[in-house]
């Protein structure tokens, strides 16, 4: 009894099955209409035919049945042929409207590569040109409007300072025509004519400056030296501090302070050194030799120097220049070596060796007033500033 059931229960139709049951009953459906048009067509062509003949006897007109059956026939015949549509706006037209979903796509499209071209090239034009334009133009604003004209007058306050001071009214003309050839640049909104205007008003006043420094130095070396040659007692040192003297003004006529400032320092070091009185005492310290021998390595001679320095009489050691007669080269030192004989080398060795003690260790002495030096023993005046170390013999030339 159960199988009997089973088999009178529908089974579930697959989704394929279902579509193609639905496809065989539109057919059905599509020959049923078919049929019941040609039943049909008789009826409907006698009532095609009786409508026109009451529409033609309405305006007064008698037209044949004959004539009314054929108009249906051709009617009939032209109903399902398919006539191409000529050119002309209503083809364009409809060809549109049939393809305007794929005309909105493109259209679309193309309206969105065209905004975000556009609105790029907007953004970069604004970024690389606009804005930098307009800096530009805000800098050259502040220039023209700040910058320059306070520069202009400081530096024709600097300039024209000097030329007053100096009563040179001709610097002053060249600084006044000058500043208005700015003033004119800047009307013009020319920055850089009026900057190059500034340097050359800067120029004028630097010249002035050297010219006000040269006539201020020289006065002050005049001052420094004047009285320091007139305390000398001897030509050679007299000589020496006018020829310091001579490179001191000539670096304050140029208004060169540095050079001035050197030349000075050499000066007031010669002038301190003549006019005060020293004593030349023969070194006796550890580290030091009190003499030195040295040797020819090309000649083989040999040469005795006794090693000394200048003292005061506060007990200052002063330095000097001293040219190497070995080396040829001149240094600031405050040991040098004043060449002696043999002799006199052996009875300061033999003094030191006695008791340890160099007893006599006056070289000579020099007078306030004078550059020359009074020795204690005989020498022929060559000099050495540096020497080989305690012990060692020989010196290259």
């Amino acid at each position: 009894m159960a199988n009997v059931q089973e088999l009178d229960r529908p089974e579930s139709m697959s989704l394929s099955d279902t579509l193609l049951a639905m496809d065989i009953a539109d057919t059905i459906r599509r020959d049923d209409r078919m049929r019941e048009f040609e039943v049909t067509d008789g009826d409907r062509r006698r009532a095609a035919i009786e409508r026109l003949r009451k529409a033609y006897e309405a305006q007064g007109d008698v037209v044949s049945d004959s004539v009314l059956e054929r108009a249906i026939v051709k009617l009939d015949e032209d109903r399902f042929v398919h006539k191409t549509m000529g050119r002309g706006p209503r083809l364009a037209f409809w060809t549109a409207f049939v393809r305007r979903g794929r005309y909105y796509r493109n259209t679309a499209a193309a309206a969105l590569v065209v905004g975000v071209a556009y609105g790029g090239w907007t953004f970069g034009y604004d970024q690389l040109v606009v804005k930098p334009r307009l800096e530009a133009e805000r800098r050259l604003a502040i220039q023209i409007e700040q910058v320059i004209p306070r520069n202009l007058a400081s530096t024709v306050e600097y300039a024209a300072g000097f030329a007053r001071r100096l009563g040179d009214d001709a610097a002053m003309d060249r600084i006044d025509s000058q500043r208005k050839s700015v003033e004119a640049a800047l009307a013009a909104r020319d920055a850089e004519e009026a900057e190059r205007g500034i340097l050359t008003i800067r120029a004028v006043g630097q010249e002035l400056k050297h010219r006000e420094d040269g006539v201020r130095l020289v006065a002050e070396a005049d001052d420094l030296t004047e009285g320091a040659i007139s305390k000398t007692t001897d030509a050679d040192a007299r000589a020496t501090l006018v020829d310091l003297a001579s490179q001191m003004r000539d670096a304050a006529l140029r208004g060169d302070q540095n050079a001035y400032t050197k030349a000075a320092d050499r000066f007031k070091s010669f002038a301190g050194y003549i006019l005060t009185p020293y004593k030349l005492v023969i070194v006796d310290r550890t580290g030091t030799p009190a003499g030195v021998r040295l040797k020819d390595n090309e000649t083989g001679a040999m040469t005795w120097y006794q090693i000394v320095e200048a003292v005061s009489p506060s007990g200052t050691v002063y330095p000097l220049e001293i040219k190497d007669r070995e080396t040829g080269k001149t240094k600031t030192v405050t040991v040098w070596g004043i060449r002696i004989s043999e002799a006199v080398y052996l009875k300061g060795k033999a003094d030191k060796q006695s008791d340890g003690v160099l007893d006599n260790n006056i070289a000579g002495s020099k007078p306030a007033g004078t550059m020359k030096i009074n020795w204690n023993f005989e020498t022929d005046g060559q000099t050495i500033n540096e020497w080989p170390a305690p012990g060692q013999v020989g010196r290259r030339r």
